[in-house]
């Protein structure tokens, strides 16, 4: 994963090739990194960052919204979002 801090991009869902409802798992990684998150229903998103693997929590994530988020999992501790939907 590039570092969008310090090399901005466009996360492009434009041509996505797959959609897969998310079943928020501690152990189980999805079938590739995501380019982005569509979150249902309001809640906190814990993802893992694929560069780290390092666990990072996404507070206060609106219902009805995507978001350009870069993961191979989401966690279902501390993850109160649903209806997520990862989009590749």
């Amino acid at each position: 994963m590039v570092n969008t801090i310090n090399n901005p991009r466009k996360i492009n869902i434009e041509g996505a090739y797959d959609y897969v409802a998310v079943t928020p798992n501690d152990s189980t990684n999805l079938k590739s990194i995501t380019r982005a998150l569509y979150v249902g229903a309001d809640g906190n998103i814990v993802v893992e960052c694929p560069a780290t693997g390092e666990n990072v929590i996404f507070a206060g994530m609106a219902g009805g919204s995507i978001y350009p988020i870069e993961t191979k999992k989401v966690l279902s501790t501390g993850t109160s979002a649903t209806d997520i939907v990862a989009i590749f």
